[in-house]
C-alpha cells in the first residue's frame, strides 16, 4: 500500500464513477485577523493497492495539526465501496475526496496535515505542509513613472 497523491484545495468533488473535480490547489492562506476561518477546504487523495500481497480497502485518518502541533480537525473512515477495477495487474488506485466546510485555523504559521492507510498490519503515511501567514495579500504595485 503507497499513497501517491495528497492535494489540499478550495474545493474537491468526486461523483460517484467519474473523475474527481480538483480546483484552487493552495499552500498558502492570508488571514489578516485571527482565527481565520477557511470557507471550503478540500483533500483529494489516491492510495495504490496491492492485492497480491492481500490488501484490502484501509482504514483511512487525516489529521491537521497547527504551529503549535495541537489538532486542528480530524476525520477517519473506510472508504465506501470495493476496491476499484483496474487495467495495472493486481494494483488498484482508490482516489477519494474530503471536503471541510468552515474550518477555523486559530493562529499564523505552518500547518501540517496527515495521512494515515491502515489495513491490518501495513500501514502508509503523507503528509503535506500549508501557511497561514498574517494579512492579506498585496498585489503588485507598478513602478512610479515620471510625468513631465
Amino acid at each position: 500500500m503507497r499513497i501517491t497523491s495528497l492535494i489540499l484545495a478550495d474545493y474537491v468533488y468526486q461523483p460517484q464513477g467519474a473523475k474527481p473535480v480538483v480546483a484552487g490547489v493552495f499552500r498558502t492562506i492570508y488571514a489578516p485577523s485571527l482565527p481565520a476561518f477557511h470557507q471550503g477546504l478540500g483533500l483529494f487523495y489516491e492510495i495504490e493497492i496491492d492485492v497480491r500481497r492481500g490488501e484490502g480497502l484501509p482504514e483511512v485518518s487525516i489529521i491537521c495539526r497547527g504551529p503549535s502541533k495541537q489538532e486542528v480537525f480530524s476525520a477517519k473512515g473506510v472508504p465506501a465501496g470495493e476496491l476499484p477495477k483496474t487495467e495495472h495487474g493486481d494494483v488498484h488506485v482508490l482516489t477519494s475526496t474530503l471536503s471541510l466546510n468552515g474550518i477555523e485555523l486559530p493562529e499564523h504559521g505552518v500547518y501540517e496535515i496527515t495521512l494515515t492507510a491502515r489495513y491490518k498490519r501495513m500501514r502508509a503515511r503523507h503528509g503535506i505542509k500549508f501557511s497561514v501567514l498574517p494579512g492579506p495579500r498585496e498585489p503588485a504595485s507598478p513602478e512610479p513613472s515620471e510625468v513631465d
